[in-house]
């Protein structure tokens, strides 16, 4: 830790930088995705990261919710993997409160596996609610892993 003579501010720049605030959420067991429908993705797995208590993987795995005093610009991105068909579009929303924030859609390849990779940078209050919420047209329920990552870049 810096000295106190550097002062308060630098101090706390340096710690910022050192310790930036956000989690990584993971879902590694699959996902049923119906056809058709948005579904949260519910990451249940062991966060790989969080620094502040982003989120709760078993009590509500399917929110990353903003920890008072750390609103600001964050960059999230996400990853999802969907189980193989050739037949459809494969879609990745992330959502803040319940709206559409940041989208990309990915159709599958020849093989069938689809890879839709999402993300950006948001303005957050703390007490926002962010969710992955993920749908597909195959005609069927596929499955779906998924990665995601949000980040603290620069205080409001």
């Amino acid at each position: 830790s810096p000295p106190a003579a550097w002062g308060d501010t630098v101090r706390d720049g340096l710690e910022f930088l050192a310790r930036t605030p956000g989690c990584v959420v993971v879902k590694t067991a699959t996902q049923t995705i119906p056809d058709d429908i948005g579904t949260d993705i519910e990451f249940s797995a062991a966060d790989e990261r969080d620094t502040d208590g982003y989120h709760s993987p078993s009590v509500i795995p399917d929110e990353i919710v903003v920890p008072t005093g750390l609103g600001g610009w964050y960059a999230i991105h996400a990853a999802v993997e969907f189980g193989a068909s050739t037949v459809g579009r494969r879609q990745a929303i992330i959502t803040v409160g319940g709206s559409d924030r940041i989208e990309a859609r990915n159709a599958p390849t020849n093989a069938g596996v689809a890879n839709v990779i999402v993300g950006g940078e948001l303005l957050l209050a703390a007490g926002d609610v962010v969710r992955l919420n993920v749908a597909q047209t195959s005609g069927g329920a596929l499955t779906a892993t998924a990665r995601m990552s949000v980040r603290l870049v620069a205080v409001s």
